[in-house]
């Protein structure tokens, strides 16, 4: 199967939700109260329990190594964009929220649509590789990226945004109980009431990514055409994430490698697809979820997930030929 039919498949898609989501929003279905509750639901519930369960059936003692590996390159990663939206930002005098822009900007669809693209090229392979990636990316999620969009935090407030927060709180329980406990979970999943508890968390996890897109959908219908400044805001941002952000990545990689730190070619072709993803679908969620300026993160998702569908395979394609001439 070509590698662009999942891509194109897959946008085809999250466009047709994203269009649910805003006709919800114009016949009033969906009104700003209710999508923010619906927000809530979606970032308190649906997305941790996919995070718990794919932690519980996916980490071992034996592929620790590899999810630490991982921990730096998600951090190479997001520092990549991260670095560039903060020079961007007070290079060029832009009046958008700084917050939301260095969000944007840093934080790649590392999930959704890679697990889309992989499965049917790499098969279970590439699932695994987005599983493992996913992990250090969730911590970063739940502590980092959580206390950027809240600005200063301090004494109790730190610990009970950045700490007791229902996506950390999945991340950390299914991790320690994978490691310490594999030989119960196992046993549990061999049953029929434990088959069964799994299964119904694989589809309320699941209902995070179509969740996602119709509340993106809502934010947009609900926001005003952008300004020109807004619009300025978001050419500076596309660019980042799809192209200036993805080119560090890779120049991050051959550095590495050159120190002696190796990847196959499975592990680098995903990685390097990750990070040439658009904006992820998310990121208004978290956003409108923990402060920021909702509008110009919904058009800097849908925006950059249109635009991937073109930059993605082309990015991909060249990032791969450069890495084939170094290592």
């Amino acid at each position: 199967m070509s590698p662009m039919h999942p891509l194109v498949s897959r946008v085809l898609l999250m466009a047709g939700l994203i269009f649910a989501g805003w006709l919800l929003r114009r016949i009033g279905a969906l009104d700003r109260r209710r999508t923010s509750w619906t927000s809530r639901i979606m970032v308190d519930i649906l997305f941790p329990v996919l995070v718990f369960r794919q932690m519980l059936l996916s980490v071992n003692p034996s592929n620790l190594h590899t999810i630490l590996h991982f921990s730096v390159l998600g951090c190479m990663m997001l520092g990549a964009g991260f670095g560039t939206a903060a020079l961007v930002h007070r290079l060029s005098g832009t009046t958008a929220h700084r917050r939301t822009f260095l969000f944007c900007g840093m934080m790649p669809n590392w999930i959704f649509l890679p697990l889309a693209i992989v499965e049917p090229i790499l098969g279970s392979t590439g699932v695994t590789i987005v599983i493992f990636f996913n992990i250090p990316m969730q911590f970063v999620l739940w502590t980092f990226c959580v206390r950027l969009l809240r600005g200063r935090m301090r004494g109790a407030h730190v610990i009970r945004m950045l700490v007791f927060n229902p996506g950390l709180l999945a991340a950390v329980s299914g991790l320690v109980m994978a490691l310490l406990l594999p030989d119960q979970v196992d046993s549990v999943s061999q049953t029929v009431a434990g088959n069964a508890f799994f299964q119904a968390m694989y589809w309320v996890g699941w209902l995070t990514i179509p969740a996602s897109l119709i509340i993106l959908g809502s934010h947009i219908a609900g926001v005003e055409p952008g300004a020109d400044n807004a619009r300025a805001d978001l050419i500076r941002i596309l660019p980042i994430r799809l192209l200036v952000a993805p080119l560090l990545f890779l120049t991050g990689l051959l550095a590495l490698h050159a120190l002696g730190w190796t990847l196959d070619d499975d592990q680098r072709f995903v990685l390097l697809l990750i990070s040439s993803m658009p904006v992820a679908l998310n990121c208004s969620i978290f956003v409108d979820r923990f402060g920021g300026d909702h509008s110009l993160a919904a058009h800097a998702v849908f925006a950059s997930t249109l635009l991937a569908f073109a930059s993605v395979p082309l990015m991909v394609w060249a990032m791969n030929a450069i890495a084939g001439c170094f290592l």
